[in-house]
């Protein structure tokens, strides 16, 4: 009775340290999941932060291009309207140009009638006078 009491205790440490080391293992195996999926969510917050990051630069990209074009398209429009106002200015001062001489003519076409009238005159009051 003595030894199948001994044998029952031994039996029932044994089991107790089975259980024990069942535990530990399935603990181990927890803590080592547990570890895994930190890691994979560590991983996953580390990727979603460089695709993030990746949006961002070309987001920046895209609007520094838009911008330059902008400012591009901006002095074009300034050099373009610079270039118009110089030619409108250019015209205006050829057609003032071309008014002086034409009044310029003008006068000395009335010039040279007021002569000729004067002259006519003058010798048609000779004639009169022989």
């Amino acid at each position: 009775e003595f030894a199948a009491g001994q044998r029952a205790v031994r039996d029932r440490e044994r089991k107790a340290a089975v259980e024990k080391k069942q535990e530990a293992a399935l603990k181990a195996a927890e803590d080592a999941a547990e570890k895994e999926r930190t890691a994979t969510e560590a991983a996953e917050k580390e990727r979603a932060a460089k695709e993030s990051a990746e949006k961002d630069k070309v987001a920046m990209v895209a609007a520094e291009k838009e911008r330059s074009a902008k400012e591009s398209a901006e002095k074009e429009k300034a050099t373009k309207e610079a270039a118009d106002t110089e030619q409108s200015v250019k015209e205006a001062a050829e057609r003032e140009k071309v008014a002086k001489e034409a009044a310029a003519v003008r006068e000395k076409g009335d010039k040279d009638a007021a002569e000729k009238e004067r002259s006519a005159t003058e010798a048609a009051a000779k004639e009169c006078l022989l």
